[in-house]
């Protein structure tokens, strides 16, 4: 049995299905309002090229947060990801082309260069995820059961896993698994409680489904399970208000056509290089300063003039690869960010002045509770720092040179055209990392490095990524780490035992 239909739990019930098991898979969302992180994301996923230098970038980026052998089994399964998702792609009628989107996110690190990133031609996420409910439904051993929310494992009086008790229809059900249960309900971010907890700096938005609720993640706690990574995320930096559900993406997280812009915090300086907006761009955002008792970057302002206003494109990017959707905001509730931002102007989201001090004031006078964005500081932003900073910045750009914090001379423009504007912006992203610790075939461990018996995870939901998250890298686990949790799980013996202990 598989708790939760996302790319994780499509993989995963494709390997466990091939590998000759009956497969049930519960869904908390109604069939016809299912997202999940796959088919709103871009659809890009790693493949490398080479798997001895794929080991060496992933403990790059892992530090001691993962094991060598860990590491060398995702250098090594994810190395057959293009192959695989273009037979899975072929199986169903579909384009099997692959193309290549880019290299390795932290070029500087060793063994980048055998970091290869690849999507379906044919699009998106959304596509991916098309191929893999296609490949799903094609399997007469695979069941789907929506509008049924896991809400606890149920084990034996020696802590195997039996099932899972879910609530349908409002009603609550046990269901039996005579082989396995494999845990893939995603992260926790729409759960304000474990953010709280788990999360250094706060608050921090997401611009996923929100159904991703840690629903599998207390679950497993429940159960006994070890945790890791509970503190990653991967997030950029991007816009969330309170009168609208989910985060928004800043522009695809890629530099604007303008540069005139930059990012300033509460009290109007400058901290990093604002065009390099990857996935571990929020750690520049959650620095707490202990004298003031405030995360004084949380949120910080994107502040920009007429000419970015007017570059032809949204702030936000909904669209990815031949127009595809990205991000719920798109794809679930509708909204497309106007090319001129206009939109957000009239809905308050985009505060506007005539000069850079009395845009100062328009922010001083937002510092606080109100109607379009929530305040966890108590800091007011003074005119003259913000007037400097602009000065400062515009100087660079005229010189072609930023002395602080080395953003390129070709991405540097200066703040000359009139009117200005201002939003807030905050770590926002996809998803969160952190869950239950797992082991080579995928089982779910406890807090002695033991497997939990029959119980196995797949996906973000305790991801293999900690230090820091590689772009690409989601995508790549679930479709790597989905083939080995389903094949190991349909490879345990039927039968559960009969005595139920909690």
């Amino acid at each position: 049995m598989i708790v939760g239909y996302g790319g994780a739990g499509a993989v995963t019930a494709i390997a466990a299905a091939d590998a000759g098991a009956n497969v049930v898979v519960l869904e908390k969302n109604p069939a016809g309002r299912h997202f999940c992180n796959t088919n709103v994301s871009g659809g890009i996923f790693i493949s490398p090229t080479e798997t001895e230098g794929a080991f060496r970038y992933l403990k790059a980026c892992m530090g001691d947060t993962v094991g060598d052998e860990m590491c060398r089994l995702w250098a090594q399964e994810t190395s057959l990801n293009k192959d695989y998702v273009a037979d899975l792609a072929r199986s169903v009628g579909e384009p099997p082309q692959i193309i290549r989107c880019a290299g390795a996110e932290f070029p500087g690190l060793p063994g980048a260069a055998a970091i290869s990133s690849w999507a379906l031609a044919a699009g998106t996420g959304g596509k991916l995820f098309s191929v893999l409910d296609q490949c799903v439904r094609a399997r007469a051993s695979i069941r789907l059961e929506y509008g049924a929310s896991g809400r606890r494992l149920v084990q034996s009086a020696d802590g195997e896993v039996l099932g899972v008790r879910a609530l349908r229809n409002g009603a609550v059900i046990s269901i039996r698994a005579r082989r396995a249960t494999i845990l893939a309900t995603g992260g926790y971010e729409y759960h304000e409680q474990l953010k709280a907890n788990f999360l250094h700096g706060g608050p921090r938005y997401f611009y996923g489904p929100e159904g991703n609720t840690g629903d599998g993640l207390l679950m497993a706690m429940a159960a006994g399970a070890d945790l890791w990574h509970m503190n990653a995320a991967s997030q950029h930096y991007g816009m969330a208000y309170k009168n609208f559900p989910v985060g928004f993406n800043l522009a695809n997280f890629r530099p604007f056509p303008r540069s005139s812009y930059l990012v300033v915090d509460q009290h109007g300086r400058r901290f990093f290089d604002e065009t390099r907006n990857g996935h571990s761009a929020y750690s520049h955002f959650v620095f707490f300063d202990p004298e003031s008792g405030a995360c004084p970057r949380i949120p910080a302002y994107l502040i920009f003039d007429e000419s970015l206003r007017l570059m032809g494109r949204p702030l936000s990017a909904s669209k990815g690869l031949n127009g595809g959707l990205i991000g719920a905001a798109a794809a679930k509730h509708g909204y497309f960010w106007s090319d001129d931002q206009s939109r957000e102007i009239e809905r308050g989201w985009i505060m506007k002045a005539d000069t850079i001090a009395q845009l100062a004031q328009a922010i001083r006078s937002r510092q606080g509770p109100n109607d379009v964005v929530i305040y966890p500081n108590n800091i007011r932003m003074a005119a003259e720092a913000l007037v400097g900073s602009i000065a400062t910045f515009n100087e660079y750009a005229r010189q072609g040179n930023d002395p602080e914090f080395g953003r390129q001379a070709a991405l540097l423009e200066p703040l000359a055209t009139p009117p200005f504007y201002a939003t807030e912006v905050w770590p926002v992203g996809p998803n969160t990392q952190g869950g239950p610790r797992f082991d080579t075939r995928g089982r779910v461990l406890d807090a002695y490095g033991e497997p939990i018996p029959r119980l196995y995870k797949c996906g973000e939901l305790g991801s293999i990524y900690g230090r820091c998250y590689t772009g690409g890298g989601n995508l790549a686990e679930l479709l790597a780490f989905g083939r080995i949790a389903g094949r190991s799980a349909a490879g345990e013996p039927s039968g559960a035992a009969s005595r139920v202990g909690r």
